[in-house]
């Protein structure tokens, strides 16, 4: 069984594994044989299942080692959830190359989830519901999310969090931060959300700054927003709604 995947530094590999007593020897084992007590770490899940239990434990053997998480790489949804959960930035890809996907089945919607493509939806193509990622709590300031699909949280952004998916983002609540949508060159995705408080948005390979005279972080939570979407449009990302565009 290999310790370190890949030629990245202090990357730890625990997709095989089968069990949680499993995951806490061998991330024992990688930690003590490859020096990495008081290092910063990436580590790679692939597509195991991961609950927030599993990982409590996992953190609490890497604080003994004084060793930190910098990310994790996962393919399963609830490991993702664990992860975010736990204040941590998720990607859904490994280093140099994807992780397979093993997730098929979307988990039925609840009522809010149903409400919010209804607010949010537009005269714009439909978002794809296929692979869609569902994060129920707001992200904290240094978070980072990266999802092959959409990307649909109930809850705010805060400045700082970093949303990233190839498909679709939807944003139950204020968007601040940054955000991309389609992520892999599709220009037809788009950004949905209560408010766009972003400082950075980004649609396949176009790119809107906030203007520096416009103080949007200073945004106060409010009983009603009229929902606001951006898109690509002639050429450059166009907000619809209070707020016609970014320069």
């Amino acid at each position: 069984m290999s310790e370190v995947l890949f030629r990245e530094e202090n990357f730890i590999d625990l997709g095989s594994i089968d069990s949680t007593e499993n995951f806490l020897f061998e991330l024992t084992n990688i930690i003590e044989k490859n020096n990495l007590q008081g290092k910063t770490v990436k580590i790679n899940f692939a597509d195991a299942v991961i609950t927030q239990d599993d990982l409590r434990s996992i953190l609490s053997v890497l604080k003994g080692y004084k060793t930190e998480v910098e990310m994790v790489y996962a393919g399963s949804k609830e490991t993702k959830l664990s992860a975010i959960e736990a204040g941590l930035t998720v990607s859904g890809h490994k280093p140099e190359r994807e992780i397979p996907q093993g997730i098929t089945n979307e988990p039925e919607k609840n009522n809010e989830e149903k409400e919010l493509e209804n607010i949010l939806s537009s005269e714009s193509a439909p978002t794809e519901h296929k692979n869609t990622l569902y994060i129920r709590q707001t992200l904290r300031s240094g978070q980072k999310i990266e999802h092959d699909g959409n990307i649909v949280i109930i809850g705010d952004c805060n400045g700082g969090s970093e949303i990233i998916a190839t498909g679709d983002i939807i944003v139950w609540g204020i968007l601040s931060g940054i955000a991309h949508a389609g992520s892999k060159g599709d220009f037809r995705a788009c950004i949905r959300a209560f408010k766009i408080n972003a400082i950075q948005l980004r649609i396949a390979e176009f790119l809107a700054r906030k203007p520096d005279q416009l103080e949007f972080d200073r945004t106060e939570k409010s009983d009603f927003f009229n929902p606001e979407e951006a898109k690509i449009s002639e050429g450059e990302i166009v907000i619809y709604s209070l707020h016609q565009a970014y320069d």
